[in-house]
């Protein structure tokens, strides 16, 4: 049992290598001076669009196909994605190629590292493991953006090199994660699209929406205002991994403490770590917004996942977590195009323009969120009451 954890933290630990494109977004800019905004920022949030509809294939091939290798497939992908711009880099399009090959990979791995948790172990210790993922997805991370921002330094294209580190992971799973155990013939899994998957899933793509400014502008608010470099913006990316370490480690303690009211907990940290970024005239202003924006996402995150196996048949978990995964990545993708167009049509097309109205957005998600669960709970209160 613990090879098998072992593999699947190895799998998890490199999903966040997609952010590697975070810290040099500001130099990538400065290569390709013709380029727009919106289009150099889906070097980061493009893998999360082109992952939504291989999560969902993912969540059905799993019933099919043994999910090691699936994971494989996906690892090795994502790998040979992260390579593509060494022999090609003269323009952005080769950028952005690499960044959907990447997105296939992804697509394939997030849910599947999800269901092999909730395929294997039960309870309190799901969703502990769940929280544990959480703390080593974002550790990968933390250390890919830290790497990618140092080797920026000496040339923006070196920071792709941290794909390499997949190898090491690929080699792991390959080794530890056995063939059979993970396999899930469901026969009928009896799923449907329940009114719990279909709240979840639209909080998901909302806040999806929101949280990815932080990281589609940080570089270049960074940049534009003098705080700082590519290094500086790759430890302001790492800062939302870094707070995700914690945020997974103590996963379970902040579930038994707010229970039901986790997630909206979770929604109003992040919201408050956007505004403190609104607000930043210096560098570790900015970098405190970050951390608690992290440590907002690293809590929705399992707590979304854990609530959306809880929603539907076991053999079903798949497909749930990639419904779940899916509206979150596709936030992520429509936020350089909504959040910039609110601002340029507020007249002030800024970063910190973008930092505010997503803070606003996501405190406006805060209350919705906190009503449904206040609802809940007296809906609940009312038989007891009765009897």
């Amino acid at each position: 049992m613990n090879k098998i954890k072992i593999a699947i933290m190895a799998a998890s630990s490199i999903m966040l290598v997609t952010l590697a494109a975070s810290p040099i977004l500001a130099e990538v800019a400065r290569a390709f001076p013709d380029a727009p905004t919106s289009k150099i920022q889906m070097l980061v949030v493009l893998p999360g669009l082109i992952a939504v509809p291989f999560s969902l294939l993912a969540g059905r091939i799993a019933t099919l196909i043994p999910k090691k290798t699936i994971v494989l497939f996906a690892m090795m992908v994502m790998m040979l994605g992260g390579l593509i711009p060494f022999p090609f880099h003269g323009s952005l399009t080769p950028l952005l190629i690499a960044s959907a090959v990447i997105g296939v990979g992804l697509g394939f791995i997030i849910p599947i590292s999800s269901a092999l948790i909730s395929d294997t172990f039960e309870g309190q210790q799901r969703g502990a493991l769940m929280g544990l993922q959480s703390a080593v997805i974002n550790a990968g991370g933390m250390i890919t953006v830290i790497l990618a921002g140092l080797l920026a330094r000496i040339y923006w294209l070196y920071a792709y090199l941290v794909f390499l580190l997949i190898l090491p992971a690929i080699i792991v799973v390959a080794v530890l994660l056995p063939e059979g155990v993970v396999v899930k013939q469901p026969g009928g899994s009896g799923f449907k699209l329940n009114h719990t998957l279909v709240y979840l899933s639209l909080v998901a793509f909302t806040f999806g929406l929101l949280y990815t400014t932080y990281s589609t502008n940080v570089a270049m608010y960074l940049d534009s205002t003098h705080l700082g470099d590519a290094t500086s913006a790759g430890i302001a990316t790492s800062l939302l991994t870094g707070a995700g370490i914690a945020a997974g480690l103590l996963f379970g303690r902040i579930f038994r403490v707010f229970k039901s009211f986790t997630l909206p907990a979770a929604i109003g940290l992040t919201a408050a770590g956007l505004f403190l970024t609104f607000m930043g005239s210096s560098l570790p202003v900015v970098l405190a917004g970050g951390f608690l924006c992290g440590y907002g996402f690293s809590t929705v995150m399992p707590f979304g996942v854990f609530q959306a196996t809880q929603a539907v048949p076991p053999a079903a978990s798949a497909f749930a977590i990639a419904i779940f995964t899916a509206s979150v990545s596709t936030g992520g993708f429509a936020s350089p195009i909504v959040v910039n167009g609110l601002a340029s049509l507020s007249g002030n097309s800024s970063e910190k323009t973008r930092f505010l109205m997503a803070a606003v957005g996501l405190l406006a998600l805060f209350a919705i969120t906190m009503i449904k669960e206040l609802f809940a709970r007296g809906q609940a209160a009312q038989p007891q009451l009765q009897n």
